[in-house]
């Protein structure tokens, strides 16, 4: 098995897998596997004409279960044993597998057995439908809705863009600065902007005073009718300057989608009580599995 570096050159051939798939983990689309590659040095290898992938996860490196091409539609046993095997030989430790979701599970083959399963909670994603997130109806987002007035009463001539191929080169300064705060993150950020057509990408951004208040980067997931929303970086100098940018962007250009995905918490309790503030229809659960004969 040749492990390689998963480069842009690879995105036709992953998607093709990822879509046939079907896990909808925000961690598992193409563009935030390429963002955060320095972190996650991500590796692939095509093994029996599945898509399998190894990457740095909690200090250690762990397997992503393999994602099927279409024609076959299950994970085989056979697929299973070689990962094991590499890991042991390699790395000399348990193969787990990480960031994986009901629906990747339920295409194991029935002769592979889950020996060990440990629910990552801070990794579930929160998914919102799109229609809840544009108008914010209901008792229930009543405060978003008056964030929202207030920042439209405050900013009369704020103005909503599209993100462009001139948008990264226009606002550098202002980007770094609402993205200095994690250096992992930035580097993950400017990635995107700057690979923002290869990866098939779409973003907003609000201005006031010809001031970057707020920008989103996310995307359409077509298959799964479904968007992710990757990064949301705003100014709290502008009061709900959070808010405005995730309203703008669902109701511009995320339509084509009937759910929203937010991505995760972290377990940052400060972001865990903000996405649940805006009552998820459902989360996409994650759990680090070890499967039949993964034990070292």
């Amino acid at each position: 098995m040749n492990f390689q570096p998963l480069t842009l050159a690879e995105r036709e051939l992953y998607n093709k897998y990822y879509h046939a798939t079907g896990s909808p983990a925000s961690e598992l689309t193409f563009a935030n596997l390429m963002a955060w590659q320095e972190v996650y040095q991500t590796k692939y290898a095509i093994i029996d004409k599945y898509f399998c992938m190894i990457i740095n996860r909690h200090g250690r490196r762990m397997a992503i279960l393999p994602l099927v091409d279409g024609h076959l539609n299950y994970i085989s046993d056979g697929v299973i044993t070689k990962l094991q095997r590499y890991f042991i030989e390699h790395f000399h430790q348990d193969c787990w597998y990480a960031i994986v979701t009901p629906q990747h599970l339920r295409l194991l083959d029935d002769n592979v057995e889950v020996v060990e399963q440990v629910e990552t909670r801070d990794d579930f994603d929160y998914v919102y439908l799109r229609e809840k997130l544009t108008t914010l109806s209901g008792r229930k987002l009543q405060a978003k809705r008056n964030h929202v007035s207030h920042f439209k009463r405050e900013y009369p001539d704020y103005q909503y863009f599209a993100i462009g191929d001139d948008f990264i080169s226009k606002y550098h300064g202002a980007i770094i600065e609402l993205t200095n705060r994690i250096p992992e993150e930035q580097k993950a950020i400017l990635y995107m902007l700057e690979h923002f057509s290869a990866l098939q990408l779409s973003g907003g951004y609000i201005i006031v005073d010809n001031h970057l208040v707020a920008f989103t980067i996310g995307e359409v997931i077509d298959s799964m009718n479904m968007a992710v929303v990757h990064i949301e970086k705003a100014n709290l100098d502008y009061h709900a300057s959070f808010q405005i940018i995730n309203q703008e962007f669902v109701a511009h250009c995320l339509q084509d989608a009937m759910y929203i995905n937010r991505e995760q918490d972290l377990g940052i309790e400060g972001l865990r009580k903000t996405k649940l503030s805006y009552h998820p229809d459902h989360f996409i659960e994650k759990s680090d599995i070890i499967l039949t004969g993964g034990k070292v």
